[in-house]
């Protein structure tokens, strides 16, 4: 582990080079997506309405979210949750960088939900084979059943969705080039379990980003809760009823309550190399460099310390305690030794 408080995956420049260069030089405002209203083109019957409504019924009546509408009609809801999840996706795909594989031919995202990150991912890499898993069954019949409706004129190939866990993935061993696993970590029954089978399906040089919540930090967001570092479930339900969510405080009881520590030391049993992300996003404001408008005061800030070379001095609290908001990840199975 070096300073920054990650085991390098092989690639000094964080940047895309060669074949992932070209793919990721789809900037916003070269794909302008929202200014293309058939951006996600899926004919919307009733069928695919009643496929909503059950799964709308569903995630009310079970899960911590009120899921709301956005959008005219359901067609607009649609094209706004492609579009907010492959902004997400861009985001992913940019801190990668060079770890990024150089081929692309099968991408596996755990915990596809309803399946726009899925989409996305398609919609990045058009000739791949790309898989999504859930082990939601109405929220894969309408992965399908939008995956039934889309135009093939517009998405040359159609992911796949398969209801499983991820503890169990129906997926051949070293098959897969790609793995995206975005707040599902947390949700999985045994992580343990799951990282190894993500470590299990990957192929040599193949990359897993992983991206959740982080436990160590004082709040909770499904239940948008403020609360102690790794805070005993009793005590969390209670905070939550405190703090006026009582309706999501049964919540609590399935998290799994993940922090870069307990990560970083399954890495390292399952032999995959790493990159701690998230320290180098804070590093990159440290430094001034990073772009997101919520951190642009802090940035300013810590490039005038910067400038007195205190940089890696406030960084190193972050990586020595974990305490941060999230958990994010770039994990590389190596490649066979020839």
């Amino acid at each position: 582990m070096n300073a920054d408080g990650h085991r390098p995956i092989d690639d000094s420049n964080r940047r895309p080079r060669g074949a992932a260069a070209e793919r990721h030089q789809t900037t916003r405002e070269d794909r302008s997506l929202t200014d293309q209203p058939d951006i996600f083109p899926v004919h919307l019957d009733s069928g695919l309405a009643a496929l909503w409504a059950g799964w709308l019924d569903h995630t009310r009546a079970t899960m911590h979210i009120d899921h709301a509408g956005t959008g005219d009609d359901l067609s607009a809801h649609m094209r706004d949750c492609f579009v907010a999840v492959d902004t997400q996706l861009d985001d992913a795909l940019r801190r990668l960088g060079a770890a990024l594989p150089e081929s692309i031919t099968r991408v596996l995202e755990v915990g596809c939900s309803t399946g726009f990150k899925t989409f996305a991912l398609q919609h990045r890499f058009p000739d791949a084979d790309i898989v999504g898993v859930d082990p939601d069954a109405d929220g894969i019949a309408l992965a399908r059943g939008m995956a039934a409706r889309l135009d093939q004129t517009r998405f040359r190939r159609t992911p796949t969705f398969t209801e499983a866990v991820g503890e169990d993935l129906p997926v051949d061993d070293a098959s897969v080039d790609l793995i995206v696993c975005i707040t599902t970590i947390e949700h999985v029954g045994n992580v343990d379990e799951c990282l190894a089978e993500m470590a299990r399906v990957l192929r040599p040089g193949g990359v897993l980003y992983l991206e959740a919540p982080n436990y160590l930090w004082p709040y909770e967001p499904h239940v948008r809760a403020l609360m102690p570092p790794l805070c005993p479930k009793p005590l969390l339900r209670a905070l939550v009823r405190l703090q006026g969510n009582s309706a999501h405080a049964r919540f609590v009881d399935h998290l799994k309550f993940v922090h870069p520590h307990w990560m970083e030391r399954r890495f390292d049993a399952l032999g995959l190399s790493w990159r701690n992300l998230y320290l180098e996003k804070i590093r990159d404001i440290l430094e001034g460099r990073t772009d997101a408008i919520a951190y642009r005061r802090l940035g300013a800030l810590l490039r005038h310390a910067g400038r007195w070379r205190l940089g890696a001095a406030l960084l190193a609290p972050f990586a020595w305690t974990g305490v941060y908001p999230s958990v994010m990840y770039a994990a590389r199975k190596p490649r066979a030794e020839t």
